[in-house]
């Protein structure tokens, strides 16, 4: 078990340092997408209500990009940014809440500095 909670802190660490890049511009939606769409596949035994939850609004994300793409547009309009904005925002809240509820002081410190 604390193996898995060990390698599980490490994805969360992982989300959140992707959506901090996405933040500061350096990466793009689609890096952002396909890194936490990746990072949520490895998370082992998330609860379905989170796991749910954030598949939604990365759905939002994804489907704001392809239909970009399908629609051969390189720019975003006011209305995806605001889905963009709104999504990423959620899956930092949920990110924050699986840290949360997931991990104790403890735990933190000893995968941050003792592992």
């Amino acid at each position: 078990m604390n193996d898995e909670k060990a390698y599980n802190y490490r994805q969360i660490k992982l989300m959140k340092a992707k959506v901090l890049f996405f933040h500061n511009n350096s990466i793009e939606l689609f890096d952002i997408i396909n890194d936490l769409e990746s990072l949520l596949s490895h998370i082992k035994n998330p609860s379905a209500k989170w796991h749910t939850e954030f598949i939604s609004w990365w759905a939002n994300m994804e489907s704001v990009y392809a239909n970009a793409i399908y629609e051969n547009r390189t720019n975003f309009d006011l209305q995806d940014i605001q889905i963009i904005n709104e999504a990423i925002k959620n899956i930092e809240q949920l990110i924050e809440k699986y840290q949360k509820e997931n991990f104790t002081e403890e735990d933190i410190i000893k995968f941050e500095y003792i592992d």
